[in-house]
């Protein structure tokens, strides 16, 4: 039991320190807990395999937010082709980035699209939120809702 709290620890603070959501911070710290309130071994090789078997941040712009966008429901290929485009062009990487026309957030949503999405025009200042979004913005739209498209 000892063993694996040492490794879901480790596994927690290296994603902590990767910049992971909270959601996904929670998720590694319930899956220590179940580690640990096993004393089965194999629980700690799952989950080091389960840590291991994550990519790495892309070394692209606005990279911070990579884990963010995945949570939101991009994929890997979406955000090497377009997230990563289009959030350093719309906000500067800067999650209060607003525009005169009243776009917001990372990806500079329109506040006409707020409703459709579930939340307020202050809520798009949220990235998770912005970013959940924008995915759904490109469902509908494609990439051309983005004039730096």
């Amino acid at each position: 039991m000892r063993r694996a709290l040492a490794i879901g620890g480790i596994v927690a603070s290296s994603l902590v320190a990767v910049a992971c959501t909270p959601n996904q911070v929670i998720f590694w710290l319930d899956a220590q807990e179940q580690v640990a309130s096993t004393p089965d071994l194999q629980d700690d090789a799952d989950l080091m395999d389960a840590y291991l078997a994550l990519p790495d941040t892309p070394d692209t712009p606005c990279s911070q937010w990579y884990w963010y966008a995945i949570e939101a429901g991009w994929t890997h290929e979406l955000w090497m082709s377009f997230v990563s485009y289009v959030m350093p062009r719309e906000s500067n990487c800067d999650p209060g980035a607003y525009n005169p026309s009243g776009a917001s957030g990372l990806l500079q949503i329109m506040p006409m699209w707020a409703d459709d999405c579930g939340t307020t025009r202050e809520g798009l200042f949220d990235p998770l939120t912005n970013l959940r979004c924008g995915l759904y913005i490109h469902a509908v739209q494609g990439k051309n809702a983005w004039s730096t498209w």
